[in-house]
């Protein structure tokens, strides 16, 4: 019995510890003070920093110092500044020069290399000064002019009009002459003092190919036209002995045609054989030859320019075809064996059908010689434009033009 008594006494002191210890934690013992988190290591990058490529990373600062952000592996080359054009032709792009501020038109080289011109917007005409400025040629004002055929002596000028009136006009003495209204199409002879173009009367037995002298005096029939005054084309060559090309030859086949070449006393010169239509000539300054332009289906029916003889017996002898996709009047002779060119950038197929659907596209200048074929690339204007007008400076140092994108007149300088 008393072995029992002793292990309960001993159960109820141990539980009387434990409850006592349970009490003691629950209610009298401090929590213990937790410790800071440590913050992990990272790398610290400044804000608006420009992105890293793959790969690349930034190093820990050092303590102490400013964070300056390391240069990132391959970092892209900053774009070149564009190259501003040449002032001279190199072959490229080329700076030019507006000589006017409005379009032009009618524009020929006077003897000195200075261009005069037509403008439509004021009506009067003008010749560019030693300071490349305009200078009016007379303050008398001519509206609505709808063609001019220049005198190679720089002092006159025939003006056409839509209603058919003709003037003579007289720059330096500032007077003019009125020529018949049935009379158009004229061109001036090398000395200036005569002139060529066609009487087209009502009755076609009264229309004729004539020359008369520039006042309209001492008129002489040269061919009658009948019913093809369309199909001359009058240009009196610079040797002073033809004055028309007629389309009115025999048809050879094959889209050939024979061009007449009428002289002014009935002589019975050679014709052109020419490949396709559209034919368009131009004299060189001697008269010794003869550029033209031409359309055939072999050539996808876009103009390309031939030169033939043009003197004497030797008229259309030794053709050549020079390869170049443009038309004879945006041509130039620089002298008897250089020639200038526009040439456009690209040509569909059938634009020598409808020229208009080339006004947008851009051209380039080449240079072109007589002698050996070789063609050469002398530049395109800074800003793409399609070029009409084209002539040299007598001393070959510029190129004027005319743009068909705001019709005023540039020029570009050579050397």
């Amino acid at each position: 019995m008393d072995r029992k008594r002793f292990l309960a006494a001993l159960g109820i002191v141990a539980f009387l510890l434990l409850a006592g210890a349970g009490l003691y934690f629950v209610f009298f013992r401090r929590a213990p003070t937790p410790e800071e988190p440590t913050a992990p290591p990272a790398n610290l990058v400044p804000i608006n920093t420009p992105a890293l490529p793959p790969g690349a990373s930034i190093r820990p600062p050092t303590p102490g110092t400013l964070l300056t952000p390391s240069a990132p592996t391959n970092a892209p080359t900053p774009a070149p500044s564009p190259t501003t054009p040449p002032v001279t032709a190199q072959g490229g792009r080329t700076q030019t020069t507006a000589l006017s501020d409005t379009p032009t038109r009618f524009v020929r080289l006077a003897t000195d290399g200075r261009p005069q011109y037509y403008d439509p917007s004021s009506q009067q005409f003008y010749r560019i000064g030693p300071d490349g400025r305009p200078v009016p040629l007379s303050d008398r004002k001519f509206p609505a002019v709808r063609s001019v055929s220049w005198s190679p002596n720089d002092d006159r000028a025939i003006l056409e009009f839509p209603d058919g009136a003709n003037v003579l006009f007289d720059f330096r003495a500032n007077t003019q002459v009125t020529l018949p209204t049935h009379w158009e199409d004229f061109s001036f002879a090398p000395t200036g003092d005569r002139i060529a173009g066609k009487s087209v009367g009502l009755d076609r037995e009264n229309r004729w190919l004539f020359e008369a002298g520039a006042d309209g005096n001492n008129f002489r029939p040269i061919e009658p036209l009948g019913q093809n005054a369309r199909k001359v084309t009058v240009a009196w060559s610079p040797n002073n002995s033809v004055v028309a090309f007629s389309r009115t030859g025999n048809e050879i086949g094959d889209e050939r045609q024979q061009i007449i070449v009428v002289g002014r006393n009935g002589e019975n010169f050679p014709g052109l054989t020419v490949e396709g239509s559209d034919f368009r000539p131009r004299w060189s300054p001697s008269g010794n030859h003869i550029l033209y332009s031409a359309v055939h289906r072999s050539n996808d029916f876009k103009p390309e320019l031939w030169v033939v003889g043009g003197s004497g017996d030797a008229i259309g002898s030794n053709r050549v075809r020079l390869h170049v996709n443009t038309w004879a009047d945006k041509c130039t002779f620089g002298d008897e064996t250089t020639l200038y060119c526009a040439v456009p950038k690209e040509l569909p197929r059938g634009a020598g059908l409808e020229p208009s659907v080339t006004a947008g596209t851009p051209d380039t200048i080449e240079r072109i010689d007589l002698t050996t074929g070789i063609q050469t690339t002398v530049g395109q204007p800074a800003e793409d434009t399609n070029i009409t007008q084209l002539s040299v400076a007598p001393d070959g140092s510029r190129l004027f033009y005319t743009s068909r994108i705001d019709g005023r007149l540039y020029e570009l300088r050579l050397r």
